[in-house]
């Protein structure tokens, strides 16, 4: 089991149940984390929370960049992976920050999380009713009819 803690400077980290014990015996008082709060007790994380929090430190870190321009940056980061997958090392690291890439340029041009997950679970029925064939680089279209351009 993991907590999710926000720390004094609003910064999130994620701690284990033995860290979290850990804390509890070295505080005097225990008050959820000497110094910090519990936002949540954690069986998976919620991408809405950390999404939310690296969107506020995106716009004030990087103020000029622009959905364009966090696309431009995902591409390199795309690099990163294809390389990775060359030298069969995939790294999840890289994946986070394609995927935080991705929301950057999706959040800056007005488009929220929960209207990309909702669109997910759309376009997942969508391309299940789909016929798909097999391209020669080993990825997937579908076959486009007159009803599913």
């Amino acid at each position: 089991m993991k907590y999710l803690i926000e720390l004094s400077d609003n910064e999130l980290q994620l701690i284990s149940e033995e860290e979290l014990r850990e804390s509890e015996q070295s505080a005097e008082e225990f008050d959820g984390f000497t110094g910090h709060t519990i936002k949540a007790l954690v069986h998976e994380i919620d991408i809405h929370v950390l999404e939310a929090r690296r969107f506020v430190w995106s716009q004030h870190t990087f103020p000029e960049a622009t959905a364009q321009s966090s696309l431009e940056k995902l591409k390199s980061e795309i690099k990163e992976i294809e390389q990775d997958l060359i030298n069969n090392k995939p790294d999840p690291l890289e994946y986070a920050d394609a995927l935080m890439c991705l929301f950057d340029s999706a959040g800056r041009a007005g488009v929220s999380v929960e209207q990309i997950f909702s669109a997910f679970a759309d376009k997942l029925a969508i391309n299940q009713k789909r016929t798909w064939k097999k391209n020669p680089d080993n990825s997937y279209s579908h076959i486009k009819t007159p009803t599913n351009e």
